[in-house]
């Protein structure tokens, strides 16, 4: 008869419930870090997803910034040309036009769960100086010499149409020229023609530059400093100028054409301006207004944007 050893069972035993123990404790252990993993893991997507809404609407929001700049600056040179009889009439219409600007971009803004507002806040005067006519670059008066407008700091939309058929060949006993003058610097442009060719030459502190042109007449756009389209560059109109200056023009009988530029300071309407020869009247040059944007994740709000028509978004 086979005896059983009872001290062996007993040790076999408890050797397997530590092995059952040891395998839970292990199983716990996996289940409270894969828990841990999963509970992380959601944060991580709750967070990533929050980030995410808010880089969306931060972007939006600069985005709305931008259609106000495009929107109020178009407002502006709507209100210029409408309203230009005096600087009341001119704030008046501004602000009447910037709240139905409002009005429309809210209405559209409120079906995808944005509220927005723009407000007008202030106005810089300014004055449009143009000859649409075309004439000699003289003044009213018939001076050829003459100062145009005085203690500028900015000038914007400056554009020319020059005629070749009026041009000096050189200017050697004098030629037409476009000065600006800040008292210590001075930006320059002088025009001749050889008989076929329209050409100007850009004298400035930042430097010297000329184009030419095969034409009876040359476009030019002083502010962004072209010619012919862009197909010649040259400095901007008073690039490397320091301080206020003056616009003048010389030897005005020889050269002919329009032009048209709009100056940040109120130039008096005096006899060099008069109909049928150069003119002027109030603008604005730039306008400052409120702008809020806000969701549910994101409230922006700024309260002096500056919009000046026709600079690019800042």
């Amino acid at each position: 008869m086979v005896r059983l050893n009872p001290m062996v069972r007993d040790t076999a035993s408890g050797r397997d419930r530590a092995q059952l123990l040891l395998v839970g404790a292990f199983a716990i252990a996996v289940l409270v870090l894969s828990l841990a993993l999963v509970l992380n893991g959601a944060a991580q997507t709750e967070t990533l997803a929050t980030e995410s809404t808010d880089v969306h609407d931060g972007r939006d929001a600069v985005r709305f910034e931008h259609s106000v700049r495009r929107g109020v600056g178009g407002t502006v040179e709507s209100v210029n040309r409408r309203n230009n009889t005096s600087y009341a009439d001119l704030k008046d219409a501004l602000k009447t036009a910037v709240n139905d600007w409002d009005a429309v971009a809210a209405r559209g803004s409120a079906g995808e769960g944005v509220s927005t507002s723009v407000n007008y806040r202030s106005m810089e005067r300014g004055s449009r100086i143009e000859q649409t006519t075309t004439r000699d670059f003289s003044d009213a008066t018939g001076t050829e010499n003459w100062t145009l407008a005085s203690s500028v700091t900015q000038t914007r939309d400056y554009r020319m149409n020059v005629s070749r058929t009026s041009l000096s060949s050189d200017c050697s006993s004098g030629c037409f020229e476009i000065v600006a003058d800040d008292g210590s610097d001075t930006w320059r442009a002088s025009f001749t023609e050889d008989g076929s060719e329209i050409e100007m030459t850009v004298v400035a502190p930042s430097g010297t530059d000329t184009c030419r042109v095969a034409a009876d007449s040359a476009v030019v756009n002083l502010s962004a400093g072209t010619m012919d389209d862009g197909a010649c560059s040259f400095p901007g109109f008073a690039d490397g100028l320091s301080g206020p200056y003056s616009i003048s023009y010389e030897n005005g009988s020889l050269g002919e054409g329009t032009y048209e530029q709009e100056v940040d300071t109120s130039v008096t309407n005096d006899t060099r301006y008069a109909a049928g020869g150069p003119t002027v009247s109030p603008s604005i040059y730039s306008t400052n207004v409120s702008v809020t944007y806000e969701t549910p994740q994101l409230m922006y709000n700024t309260t002096a944007l500056r919009v000046v028509p026709g600079e690019s978004d800042d």
